[in-house]
């Protein structure tokens, strides 16, 4: 059996009528009696958060991507992308994606990991403002002279993942343009960036 859809988990509960909601429980669906709405948030925060148990997903870890979320939910990477997806849609949003790419992660949304983790968790997880980036790598090369993809994501906070990667490439490929203020040097895994002399 795989993860439910909107259409399948909407026709379960029709069943709701007729049936007992222990009768309709699976590994993927779990029913809970009604708390009341702020109770009931906070159960629903503990038990989309990846569920939080068993030492993975996203409030043991400041983010998650789909092949831990299928180590997790002990699914296919398939299946845990369509409920990181469902969890990140406007309609839930209890996370947020980071990356455009198919190993883009996931961390907690704003209110979710205040309730979770506390004021500060969330700032520390979305990481600092792309604003404030370029700032933070010209001073770095004024310090250190060169810059690499794995330095660039240390600093910023970006992580390992191969979104993150990407990430830092488009950063980089932004501030070498024309206008920007980044000098290119080599090729592959030796490239690297320095700051760009004043003309």
């Amino acid at each position: 059996m795989s993860v439910p859809d909107t259409a399948q988990i909407l026709a379960l509960l029709d069943r709701l009528d007729s049936c007992i909601a222990d009768d309709l429980e699976s590994q993927f669906l779990d029913f809970k009696p009604w708390q009341g709405p702020k109770d009931d948030l906070k159960l629903a925060c503990e038990y989309a958060c990846c569920f939080a148990n068993g030492g993975g997903g996203v409030r043991s870890q400041d983010f998650i991507d789909v092949s831990e979320a299928a180590r997790v939910l002990q699914t296919s990477r398939e299946d845990a992308r369509r409920v990181l997806d469902g969890m990140s849609l406007p309609a839930l949003a209890l996370i947020e994606r980071r990356g455009h790419t198919a190993s883009a992660t996931f961390h907690l949304a704003k209110g979710i990991a205040k309730e979770l983790k506390g004021k500060a968790a969330y700032t520390k997880t979305r990481g600092l403002n792309p604003v404030r980036y370029a700032e933070m790598v010209r001073e770095y090369l004024r310090d250190h002279q060169t810059i690499r993809n794995r330095e660039l994501r240390e600093l910023l906070g970006l992580g390992d993942s191969p979104s993150a990667q990407v990430e830092a490439s488009r950063y980089f490929k932004k501030w070498s343009e024309a206008e920007g203020f980044l000098d290119q040097h080599g090729n592959g895994n030796s490239k690297f960036y320095t700051l760009r002399k004043a003309s």
